[in-house]
C-alpha cells in the first residue's frame, strides 16, 4: 500500500453528519478509487449510521473502508448538561477502529454518547468513556476544533499540553497522532505551527488530515448553503460560519503539495491505514447488516426447526390449553405454516440462531423485550 507519493483521507463527514456535509458514500468510494488512494476512513460527527453504507461502496469500489467517528467530546462529564463558561460545548476528537476490538468500542461510545451525553442536539462523550473504551483505537487530536486545539486558540498552550500528555496516556504513544490540516487561511497556518510545536517538544506524531466535508472544490457553493440552512442564516449575511473551499477530498499530489514542509505527516496516514485492519460484520448479499442473535444449544440430533416446533407448541397449549388445541386441528396447522414460512423466507435460519422462548424469557423479567415479542 505504501508509497513516496500516496495519501489516505483519515477525517471525512458524509451526509450521516446531517447539515454538515454534501458527501455521499457512493462518491466517496468512487472518487476516492480514481485518485488512486487505497483506503479512505468515514469519521461521521456523533454517529456510526453510515458506515454499513461507506463499507459496502468502498469494497465495491476496490478500497479498504476505515470506520470511524468524529466524537464531541464534553468539557466535563457527559452527564452535566449545562454551559461550562470560557469551554466550547463541545470539541472534537477523531477516533479510528484498529481492530474488531476497536469496532466493538466505537460501537459502545457511539451508544452511550447518544443515551447518556445528547446535549442540545450533539451526542456526547466525556474522558471517563475515553478510558473505558480505548483498546484497539487510534485517536487523532481532532485538529483546530478539538480539545488541543481549544486551549491554544484561548492562548493557553500549558493546558493544551497537558491535554495531549493526557491523551496519551489514555490510548498510547503509539496510539495517539497530533492532527494538523492545511485550509489556506492565516489562522490555520499559524494553529498549524503551534501544533507542530507541541507534537516535537513531547515526542508525538503528525498526522495530516483535511476535514473532508464535500466532495470536489466546485461542490464548495452547495456546502455554503447547507451550512446556511443548518445555523438559521441567510447566504447574504456576513455575520455566518463560513468554511473554506479547499475542505474536499484532495488528491494525494495535492495533500502532498499541501504538505510539503511535513512529509512525514502524510506518511503517517499510509502507516494507519494498514494498521487498521477492524472488519465490522459482513452486510447480507442485500447489503442489510449481519444480525448478531444468540445461539442455544439443541438437542442430539435435532435441527434448529424442530426446537422451533417443540417449543412453539408447548407456548400453544399454554396459552390455548392441550383439549382445546386437540379439539381444534387448525390451530396446529396455522402454527406449522408460519413456522414453514419463517424457515422458507430465512427469517429464523441457523445464522440468525433466533430463538423464540429463550430469548424471551431473558429478556421478560429485565423488561426488555420490546414490541412484538
Amino acid at each position: 500500500m505504501k508509497t513516496s507519493d500516496d495519501f489516505v483521507h483519515l477525517h471525512v463527514r458524509s451526509e450521516y453528519t446531517l447539515l454538515a456535509s454534501t458527501l455521499r458514500c457512493r462518491d466517496l468510494a468512487e472518487q476516492t478509487a480514481g485518485l488512486g488512494m487505497p483506503a479512505v476512513a468515514l469519521t461521521d460527527r456523533g454517529t456510526l449510521a453510515g458506515l454499513f453504507e461507506f463499507q459496502r461502496e468502498a469494497r465495491r469500489a476496490g478500497i479498504k473502508p476505515i470506520p470511524g467517528y468524529e466524537a464531541c467530546l464534553a468539557p466535563g462529564s457527559r452527564l452535566d448538561k449545562k454551559e461550562i463558561d470560557g469551554r466550547a460545548r463541545t470539541t472534537k476528537l477523531t477516533l479510528l477502529a484498529q481492530n474488531d476490538r476497536g469496532w466493538a468500542n466505537l460501537l459502545k461510545l457511539a451508544n452511550r454518547g447518544g443515551l447518556e451525553g445528547e446535549y442540545r442536539g450533539r451526542p456526547r462523550i466525556d474522558r471517563e468513556l475515553l478510558r473505558a473504551h480505548a483498546e484497539g483505537m487510534i485517536c487523532l487530536t481532532g485538529g483546530s476544533a478539538g480539545p488541543v486545539g481549544e486551549w491554544l486558540a484561548a492562548n493557553q498552550p500549558d493546558r493544551a499540553r497537558e491535554t495531549l500528555r493526557e491523551l496519551a496516556g489514555i490510548y498510547g504513544r503509539d496510539n495517539l497522532f497530533v492532527e494538523v490540516h492545511d485550509h489556506a487561511t492565516a489562522a490555520g497556518r499559524r494553529t498549524r505551527e503551534e501544533f507542530v510545536a507541541l507534537a516535537r517538544e513531547l515526542n508525538l506524531r503528525l498526522v495530516a488530515t483535511n476535514d473532508v466535508r464535500f466532495l470536489k472544490r466546485d461542490d464548495h457553493a452547495a456546502h455554503d448553503i447547507l451550512t446556511c440552512i443548518s445555523r438559521g442564516k441567510l447566504v447574504l449575511e456576513d455575520d455566518r460560519p463560513h468554511f473554506p473551499a479547499g475542505m474536499h477530498l484532495k488528491s494525494p499530489a495535492g495533500m502532498r503539495a499541501a504538505f510539503r514542509d511535513l512529509p512525514e505527516a502524510c506518511d503517517a496516514t499510509l502507516e494507519i491505514a494498514e494498521r487498521c485492519v477492524a472488519e465490522p460484520a459482513e452486510p447480507d448479499p442485500d447489503g442489510h447488516p449481519a444480525r448478531h442473535h444468540p445461539r442455544f444449544p439443541l438437542p442430539e440430533g435435532w435441527r434448529l426447526q424442530d426446537s422451533w416446533r417443540e417449543i412453539c407448541h408447548a407456548g400453544l397449549e399454554a396459552r390455548y390449553g392441550a383439549r382445546r388445541v386437540r379439539r381444534y386441528h387448525r390451530l396446529r396447522r396455522r402454527l406449522d405454516f408460519e413456522i414453514e414460512t419463517l424457515f422458507a423466507h430465512g427469517l429464523a435460519d441457523a445464522n440468525s440462531g433466533n430463538m423464540p422462548s429463550p430469548s424471551r424469557d431473558w429478556c421478560a423479567p429485565r423488561e426488555n423485550t420490546g414490541p412484538g415479542s
